[in-house]
């Protein structure tokens, strides 16, 4: 179920206070209890994109590489439209040099957001990583646009 039609607005209601406390512990460097908080987000409401993007930058936080991955992915599955989660995700893959499947996910994440300039910066240089300087340019020209 897309994260804007909860099945419940209660359950999100409860999800959405386990993730602010939980980006409050992480703040904190707390990070097996913000991991704890956003499960339980997730059991609050499996259909909260949100929770499985924050879950996966949790784990990541705590070099939990794959399982950040997995996350990501979840959060794209439940919410294809939901474009934080494919910066991430890309963001991961980028600093794992899998440069050609983050390069898929910032142009999906372009697709869905396209004033977010961010994403064309990170695509650039990802991009200008596989000397593929003209493209590269383009996206930080881009960018400059949107800001």
């Amino acid at each position: 179920m897309p994260e804007n039609q909860p099945s419940d607005t209660s359950a999100r209601a409860e999800a959405q206070r386990h993730l602010e406390r939980s980006a409050v512990l992480f703040q904190k460097n707390l990070l097996q209890e913000s991991e704890n908080a956003v499960r339980e987000a997730i059991a609050a409401d499996p259909s909260f994109a949100n929770a499985y993007s924050s879950l996966g930058a949790v784990l990541k936080s705590q070099g939990r590489l794959v399982e950040a991955e997995n996350a990501y992915r979840v959060a794209i599955r439940v919410d294809p439209n939901y474009g934080l989660a494919y910066s991430q995700l890309g963001s991961l893959l980028k600093e794992q040099g899998r440069l050609k499947e983050a390069e898929e996910f910032y142009r999906q994440a372009i697709i869905i957001h396209p004033k977010a300039w961010l994403n064309y910066i990170e695509l650039g240089e990802i991009l200008k990583q596989q000397n593929r300087l003209d493209e590269a340019n383009s996206m930080f020209a881009k960018a400059q646009q949107l800001l």
